[in-house]
């Protein structure tokens, strides 16, 4: 578990509405921070250029696409070390290339992550991701072992999302309208077919499982509704990943 510590994170993101849906994710939860939103660091406005000459930023999200290839891509996350040497880098991958993996990894990158295998789980793997060396998500496991053969001690694979059993398939819904896409009850209940009663019934619901299930320890001051998308979007604890070799994920 990674604590509730606060990420200062910049996201540097081509397209605009991955960009926006990227830092809303970040913004749902109080463990990261989003200091600046970019579609290249030829952009940074003087402000965030200030930020990150004071050392302010802990993560920077880089989109995989910002460069043309993975050569120019490993030149440009050496660039953004030596300009941000505290701040630890990861892919963030629309189409995974095993050799964009590669190029995160020898340009020093504390990881790579495919989005659409990270979704809204983004933050649980990138406070995962700032405790390990290098770390991806498990679709792109196979790059590295390929990368280093028989080595498959120097990097970390992302567990499988949570799975809360006692959910049933209504809650799940209501929860994902409420909790992960922001609707207020009124609209949630006209999405579902059902009353404005019955979605807060079933948000309650979920509520009272995901604190049944699941033993993380979550500040009080947070609201119910904050404490539902920690739980919710989290990661499966690296205990439960013991049992499975990374020789065996990574296959």
């Amino acid at each position: 578990m990674c604590g509730q510590r606060c990420y200062q994170v910049l996201v540097v993101e081509q397209d605009v509405y991955a960009r926006h849906a990227i830092s809303s994710y970040l913004g749902w939860d109080r463990r990261t921070r989003v200091v600046g939103q970019v579609g290249s660091l030829v952009t940074l406005p003087p402000d965030l250029a200030e930020e990150i000459t004071n050392g302010l930023i802990d993560v920077v999200l880089l989109d995989t696409n910002t460069a043309a290839d993975a050569a120019r891509f490993e030149e440009e996350i050496a660039q953004i070390k030596a300009w941000m040497p505290d701040a630890s880098v990861i892919g963030l991958a629309h189409n995974p290339q095993s050799e964009l993996v590669v190029a995160c990894e020898r340009a020093g990158a504390r990881g790579c992550f495919s989005r659409d295998h990270v979704e809204q789980a983004l933050v649980s793997a990138i406070c995962i991701a700032m405790m390990h060396p290098f770390t991806v998500t498990q679709d792109l496991a196979g790059a590295l072992v390929t990368h280093w053969g028989n080595r498959t001690d120097g990097f970390y694979i992302l567990p499988d999302k949570k799975d809360f059993h006692n959910l049933t398939q209504r809650v799940v819904q209501a929860l994902e309208l409420v909790v992960l896409d922001g609707m207020p009850a009124e609209v949630a209940a006209d999405e579902m077919g059902v009353s404005t009663s019955t979605i807060r019934s079933y948000v309650k619901q979920g509520y009272r499982v995901l604190e049944d299930e699941d033993e993380t320890i979550i500040p009080t001051e947070l609201s119910p509704i904050e404490r539902a998308f920690q739980r919710i979007t989290s990661l499966e604890p690296e205990e439960a990943e013991e049992a499975d070799s990374i020789d065996n994920r990574a296959a």
